[in-house]
């Protein structure tokens, strides 16, 4: 049952956690009409895309700055992303776990592949996350714009 977690960085003595997430959710106004979307959760903010099938093959870019969090599909050159949320208040977290297809409590996952995952100790600039998307959508023949 929906939510298949993709990454989950876990503190262990708070609970806290950031997550990406693939959920099967009802279409807004269409009855018996169900669909995959990526979800993107910082602690208790979180936002869904709307109309990209998890499904299939994506580069999926999370970034955060600040207090903004935003979630890119295929590209972020045009910077608009798919889903995005700010957050209100971050406490503070202390990631002591990183779980690679199971969420926090060991009791989900994700039935797919995962061709690579990056994760970087700084933020990147623009140029840096448009190089690396560049990257991977000629590695693995996916769509970049």
């Amino acid at each position: 049952s929906s939510p298949w977690p993709v990454f989950t960085a876990l503190d262990g003595e708070t609970g806290w956690s950031y997550q990406v997430q693939v959920v099967i959710e009802q279409r807004a106004g269409v009855a018996n009409s169900f669909e995959p979307r990526w979800k993107v959760q910082f602690g208790k903010y979180s936002e869904k895309t709307d109309g990209i099938d998890p499904t299939n093959f994506h580069i999926v870019t999370v970034i955060k700055r600040g207090r903004l969090v935003r979630l890119f599909v295929d590209g972020c050159s045009n910077g608009k992303p798919d889903a995005e949320f700010v957050v209100e208040d971050e406490g503070r977290a202390n990631i002591t776990y990183s779980l690679f297809g199971m969420d926090a409590n060991g009791s989900k996952y994700f039935d797919g592949e995962i061709a690579e995952f990056l994760a970087y100790s700084s933020a990147l600039q623009e140029g840096q996350t448009t190089s690396i998307g560049k990257y991977l959508a000629r590695r693995y023949v996916l769509p970049w714009s």
